[in-house]
């Protein structure tokens, strides 16, 4: 499932969001059912990044195994350039961001900014749960367009499950 950014590159709108409103997750006890399935995650990036994994779940296999079927790998397939797990750091109102952005990829001379999501998305949530997306979206449409010079004119989410 395909979740895209709410502001419009196309029509000259500029990332946003507030930055007070973003809350850090606090880490998952050793253990836990968040704990596996943050290793099932950066198992399944680790997967799409063309990264070894040692015994990957199959969780984590069929996850990689489903978005390579996508409509959307088959864009950045055809793309003229791909970069996966891109390291970023920015200055922004006195504060160092720093962060990694799955994938963004140049295609048909657009560029496009992508996140894999791993946890579930109940369509009933939806709304609420994609308030935090949207900052980090905006973020790493601003980095990269900082870097390039362009700002992407698509940042998706693609939950894998």
């Amino acid at each position: 499932m395909l979740f895209r950014s709410g502001f419009d590159a196309g029509a000259g709108g500029a990332p946003g969001g507030d930055p007070d409103d973003f809350e850090p997750e606090e880490e998952p006890e050793e253990g836990s059912c968040a704990t596996r399935a943050k290793d099932v995650g950066t198992q399944v990036h680790r997967l799409l990044a063309g990264l070894p994994v040692e015994g990957p779940s199959a969780e984590a296999t069929e996850m990689a195994a489903g978005f390579e079927q996508s409509e959307l790998a088959r864009r950045m397939a055809a793309a003229g350039h791909v970069e996966r797990e891109f390291a970023f750091s920015m200055e922004l109102d006195g504060v160092i961001l720093r962060g990694q952005i799955d994938v963004w990829f140049e295609h048909g001379g657009q560029l496009v900014v992508v996140d894999y999501k791993t946890d579930r998305l109940d369509p009933d949530e939806e709304p609420e749960r994609l308030d935090p997306y949207r900052l980090q979206l905006h973020l790493y449409a601003l980095a990269l367009e900082r870097l390039t010079g362009r700002l992407p004119r698509e940042a998706l989410l693609h939950f894998l499950r």
